[in-house]
């Protein structure tokens, strides 16, 4: 077994919803992460998702997205520092489409650039739980973060955090 695996499995049996990748283990390109998360036993319970710089990149995007189809009970989603850009940022953006749990959204220093901004956005419209997103550092443009702002504006009653 492969030592992140061993984290991960190691963070699940302990806290039962927490699953958080230690400084200096990487996931490059996402190999392997669809089947170790799949492969833990609490998946379906995981609420909290921290795998901020592990090196993901644009694939370790598309596969954390299709991981995340699986789960419906993740409310907090740290994935700051990973250069997902807009290939992993629009996959991810698609999973989120999905989402009626997450409160919590995490994607500073990404370079998601506009299309990924964009894409996001559109995913933010349908997910009303959120309070707290950080997108610092992600070159959206202006065109992405005029419509992230609009996004956001029709999240109605919600109250969104400082980090926004």
């Amino acid at each position: 077994m492969c030592q992140t695996s061993k984290t991960m499995r190691t963070a699940v049996e302990q806290a039962d919803v927490v699953v958080q990748a230690r400084d200096g283990i990487k996931l490059p390109g996402g190999e392997g992460l669809v089947d170790q998360l799949n492969g833990l036993n609490a998946w379906c319970k995981v609420t909290v998702l921290r795998l901020n710089s592990c090196g993901l990149g644009e694939g370790g995007g598309r596969a954390l997205a299709e991981a995340l189809r699986l789960n419906t009970t993740v409310t907090s989603l740290n994935l700051g520092w990973n250069r997902l850009r807009e290939i992993g940022g629009r996959a991810l953006a698609e999973a989120l489409r999905l989402s009626c749990t997450l409160a919590s959204l995490d994607l500073s220093d990404n370079g998601l650039g506009e299309g990924g901004g964009r894409a996001l956005a559109e995913a933010l419209r349908f997910n009303t739980p959120l309070t707290s997103l950080n997108l610092s550092v992600n070159d959206l443009g202006e065109g992405g973060g005029w419509v992230l702002a609009e996004a956001l504006r029709c999240l109605g009653s919600n109250h969104l955090g400082e980090e926004v």
